[in-house]
């Protein structure tokens, strides 16, 4: 009731980068508080046994997860894991720092920098992606950088294929250079000392049949599962092209590959539905800023009820 009474009117009227530099701002007051941490831990913190879900090789505490796009740097997971979620996806991340785009982040070293100094008691993952500036012959050069030098620092890894690019060729819109950065990133898996899930995301804008292609190749090479959804170039109807798209990878997959949706979700009823359409997890981002964290808790009872 506070939250959207007093608190989203302010931040409806921002823009959205400056909306997301003044809710990253409370994050930071709220970690400088202990009794505030501590209050907003026994709110939002408590541990629902029944919905403990195994996927991807890993037992989440629930399969409600935070998507990437807000920490960035993963200067916040701390934090944000104070809210209930099962996992915290933190990104994209480039190599080099990036600004004036919309994987603008401050890099690799400084990502690592901030897991090493405060990192989360939560399940994390890494969104991986190339530098906007990377020429094509340096791409996939890119991924398996960021790969190596994040595997000590995240639980699991997100290639992100999601994400247009100014050059020729970009996972995105190439299947061959996608299939030719994750050749790179899971033969360099094999020289780790643990396994750990790689996936690689996917836009809700992509044709179905290069969609098919990748869901092919990544059947077929070791790749553990997909995180199905994002913001739809068109900005409407974003929870049902994502449902959809959900859909048409649980029936091509057929089981084989794990699926954690994302975009659009705004309420309780429609993470469940990401779930009933065959995702294993289910990632909550813009229905935060619309309904404020105690989506996330909502949604954990509704789940658990239903």
């Amino acid at each position: 009731m506070i939250y959207r009474r007093f608190i989203r009117p302010i931040i409806f009227k921002l823009q959205p980068k400056r909306a997301q530099t003044l809710a990253l701002t409370a994050l930071e007051f709220f970690r400088n508080f202990f009794l505030t941490r501590k209050l907003v831990k026994l709110i939002y913190g408590r541990r629902r046994s029944g919905l403990q879900t195994e996927s991807l090789g890993i037992l989440f505490p629930n399969p409600i997860g935070f998507a990437a796009g807000f920490d960035k740097n993963g200067r916040f997971c701390d934090v944000i894991s104070d809210l209930g979620f099962g996992f915290i996806e933190f990104g994209p991340i480039t190599p080099k720092p990036e600004s004036g785009t919309d994987i603008s982040n401050d890099g690799l070293l400084a990502t690592i920098a901030n897991l090493k100094d405060r990192r989360p008691k939560t399940i994390i993952a890494a969104n991986i992606v190339h530098n906007s500036s990377t020429s094509d012959e340096m791409l996939v050069a890119d991924y398996d950088k960021s790969f190596s030098l994040l595997y000590d620092f995240a639980d699991m890894f997100v290639i992100n294929a999601s994400e247009k690019s100014q050059m020729k060729r970009s996972p995105m819109e190439d299947p061959e250079i996608l299939s030719e950065a994750m050749d790179v990133v899971l033969d360099r898996r094999l020289t780790m000392d643990k396994m750990k899930p790689v996936l690689v995301k996917v836009s809700p804008d992509i044709p179905y049949d290069q969609l098919d292609s990748i869901l092919s190749y990544s059947m077929a090479s070791g790749v553990d599962g997909i995180v199905a959804g994002d913001v739809n170039k068109n900005n409407v109807n974003q929870f049902e092209k994502n449902l959809e798209l959900v859909k048409h990878i649980d029936g091509y997959c057929k089981g084989r590959l794990d699926i954690i949706a994302c975009g659009g979700v705004l309420t309780p009823e429609e993470a469940a539905a990401m779930l009933d359409a065959g995702a294993s997890l289910v990632e909550l981002y813009t229905g935060l800023f619309y309904e404020g964290p105690h989506l996330v808790k909502h949604t954990l009872k509704y789940l658990e009820n239903r």
